[in-house]
């Protein structure tokens, strides 16, 4: 796994995955994606194209499935649901911490423009 998480392809991958149409695909997606970001031992290129496209992804999550955790179903879903939103919150902090982090030397070269 940490090998997975230190490939920039495979986390431009999974945010290529995390804008497709199938919401229950863009579920899956982001419990991968979140384990790039909560990563603590990131790669400096997962750590710049994260910074690169914070912006990008605050927005992104911010309206992502806004669907789940409206729920009010059996305890064991909304249990799911209140942890997803959870963690969408978490990721999304941990993202604008990694965005307000000084970096003189950030480079463009990994805008994946999500």
């Amino acid at each position: 796994m940490i090998a997975y998480v230190g490939d920039v392809k495979n986390l431009m991958g999974i945010m290529t995955v995390l804008r497709t149409p199938q919401a229950i695909i863009q579920y899956e997606a982001f419990h991968v994606f979140k384990v790039f970001v909560a990563n603590p031992d990131k790669t400096p290129e997962i750590t710049l194209i994260l910074q690169q496209n914070a912006d990008k992804l605050i927005s992104y999550l911010t309206n992502f499935l806004p669907e789940r955790g409206a729920f009010s179903s059996p305890e064991s879903f909304l249990d799911n649901e209140q942890q997803f939103v959870e963690e969408k919150k978490l990721l999304i902090n941990m993202l604008k911490k990694l965005k307000s982090q000084d970096d003189d030397c950030i480079l463009k070269q990994y805008d994946c423009l999500l």
